[in-house]
């Protein structure tokens, strides 16, 4: 067991040379978490997570570190881990065996959202569940995220759950909004769309690949711009199959649930799950509104209303990493959540999990890595981009060849003090 320090720090959150400031994060934690996060800290994560990094003190009366500080924190932290590996290498199974292994068990991934319901946002005010623009009347869906590395192939079903209330005009979906691994897609396109029963959808996608460069096509009133937007229209639109009121007209509706299937472009080496699209974020000037999910609902209530609905917040985080794992090349690690949290990416030779009691309110959770790990990144997120990246060069040592690297990201909701964890990611080293 040991004690992990953290400090705030300031990172080169997009390549441009421009870094952020976080005081303000910790002005908005609750004083037992204003100065920890679930890397450093004295956190009671750290106690289960073993060694990590060197200790950085900031300087005195200010909790930030130099970039050049934690840019050497990570760059000790990489070369242990695979020091590690290499002293590993002689006790390993047949590499082959074992690599097949675990890339298998790793090529679909699923993971499941919401949009509404406690927490959700609304473009209407401040309701809690959000409802549409009438005040009065709840709308919400589920959205579940396949993702199959091996084909490249992501398939997101798209339900309709609005509370049914009968004899009321039940909202129904005419765009859907979602994001995607932010530097690990360069390219998404629609190959299929199905539903259970009523018409037959014809949505269209329009893709962002930038949400930092003009235009931006996918903007959802008050939660930002998008990378994607499935788009219908009421004439064409996804409703809750159980509901006995549609203000459409008559026949035109998709009784949900609705299945779409697209191909993705990755960027190179990109160790891509359900999660880095589920857990994607979009982006704008309100980083309070930001989100990853947002849908508009249509002709709904009393009055046939409208409104968008985004999903409940939290920290969603998830990390990944982009570019060919060969000995002597350059990777990027990028780490991803909402701008109220602080935490870290991690790496380690072993794939987990740990089991450990965390303070209230997170209590006892499995976290996917195993000990020994080493901090790559640790810092708070930036607003509005809410990505984080290190670039670092993999050692031409021949040793390292054939290894698994695991990587996970750790986060601390700065405002709620809740710990949550991305999905692990893994890459192999080639030659």
């Amino acid at each position: 067991r040991h004690q992990l320090e953290f400090s705030y720090a300031s990172y080169d959150r997009d390549g441009s040379g421009a870094k952020f400031n976080d005081a303000s994060h910790a002005a908005r934690a609750p004083a037992r978490q204003s100065a920890q996060a679930p890397c450093t800290g004295r956190s009671e994560v750290a106690k289960a997570f073993g060694p990590a990094a060197p200790r950085q003190e900031g300087e005195p009366g200010v909790r930030h570190a130099r970039l050049r500080e934690i840019s050497d924190i990570a760059d000790r932290g990489w070369r242990a881990t695979l020091t590690t590996m290499q002293r590993l290498h002689t006790s390993f199974v047949p590499l082959a065996i074992a690599i097949a292994s675990s890339l298998a068990s790793a090529q679909v991934t699923t993971a499941t959202r919401q949009i509404g319901g406690l927490g959700g946002l609304t473009s209407c005010g401040a309701f809690n569940p959000p409802t549409i623009c009438d005040g009065v009347t709840l709308a919400s869906a589920t959205v579940q995220f396949t993702y199959d590395a091996s084909s490249t192939t992501l398939t997101i079903v798209l339900d309709n759950t609005s509370p049914v209330v009968v004899g009321v005009a039940n909202p129904v979906i005419t765009n859907f909004y979602f994001n995607v691994a932010p530097g690990g897609v360069t390219g998404l396109s629609l190959s299929s769309q199905t539903a259970v029963g009523g018409a037959a959808p014809a949505w269209g996608l329009t893709f962002d690949a930038d949400l930092q460069a003009n235009p931006n096509p996918n903007v959802a009133d008050g939660f930002g711009r998008f990378h994607a937007r499935l788009e219908g229209s009421t004439g064409n639109a996804l409703a809750n199959a159980a509901a006995d009121t549609l203000a459409v007209p008559p026949g035109s509706a998709i009784l949900g649930p609705a299945t779409f299937t697209f191909a993705v472009t990755p960027a190179i080496g990109a160790t891509l799950n359900a999660e880095t699209f589920a857990n994607a974020f979009s982006n704008g000037p309100n980083v309070n509104r930001i989100g990853n999910l947002a849908a508009h609902f249509q002709a709904g209530g009393p009055n046939a209303d409208s409104g968008f609905i985004s999903n409940p917040q939290s920290c969603a985080p998830s990390g990944f990493m982009t570019g060919t794992p060969c000995l002597g090349c350059t990777v990027t690690f990028r780490m991803s959540a909402a701008t109220y949290c602080a935490g870290c990416l991690v790496i380690s030779a072993e794939p987990g999990p740990i089991l450990v009691t965390l303070p209230p309110p997170t209590g006892f959770v499995s976290i996917p890595i195993g000990v020994p790990f080493d901090v790559l990144i640790n810092t708070s997120i930036p607003g509005p981009t809410t990505v984080v990246t290190q670039t670092l060069t993999i050692p031409n040592d021949p040793f390292l060849v054939g290894f698994t690297v695991y990587g996970l990201v750790a986060m601390l909701n700065l405002n709620s003090g809740l710990f949550s964890f991305s999905d692990q990611f893994q890459f192999v080293i080639v030659p």
